[in-house]
């Protein structure tokens, strides 16, 4: 599925460049994938509900990405933490 080359950090400028196509050329948020573990947290907080929305594989290999490849764990769980907050966030307005 992965290898340990594909959970290296990317460089600054590829991250840099992908995320230029991303927002000028390219919709789709799976693009950013190769390029997930070189984000922001809050980079990573915004697209991750357009992630988690796509195919069981793809939310697979997002997450183990996140996972396999953060050098600080905790700021996966911060990430997961505050998607989750969001989300729920969300739910409890709509419900009202």
């Amino acid at each position: 599925m992965f290898s340990r080359s594909s959970l290296a950090v990317p460089t600054a400028e590829l991250v840099k460049r992908v995320k230029e196509l991303y927002h000028k050329r390219v919709s789709d948020v799976r693009f950013l994938i190769p390029v997930l573990t070189g984000l922001k947290k809050q980079e990573i907080i915004a697209v991750l509900p357009k992630l988690i929305k796509q195919s069981p594989s793809v939310v697979k290999e997002v997450f183990n990405r996140l996972l396999g490849c953060f050098h600080s764990k905790h700021i996966v769980t911060e990430v997961i933490i505050e998607c989750f907050a969001k989300f729920q966030t969300a739910v409890l307005c709509c419900h009202f």
